[in-house]
């Protein structure tokens, strides 16, 4: 009987599950000869890639992290 440990934090399942698959991708992709091989590999790299970048909101997820630098002025007073 196999009891599977179902991990809701997110950063948990990136260091133990999605990092040693995308280390053995890579991995296939430097050693691996075989042009089918190094296709799919590249695609699933690409999609893990696509995960990681979702999960930390970069690239295309849509959030643009935006902050404000008063130098001169003062900043506007956020409980108004």
């Amino acid at each position: 009987m196999r009891i599977f440990f179902v991990d809701r934090s997110p950063f948990l399942t990136l260091l133990f599950k999605l990092f040693p698959c995308f280390r053995t991708l890579s991995h296939l992709r430097r050693s691996e000869t075989d042009e089918a091989l190094l296709a799919h590999a590249a695609l699933a790299t690409e999609e893990v890639d696509k995960i990681v970048r979702e999960l930390f909101g970069v690239g295309g997820g849509g959030r643009v992290p935006q902050k404000t630098i008063y130098v001169m002025d003062a900043p506007p007073d956020p409980f108004e």
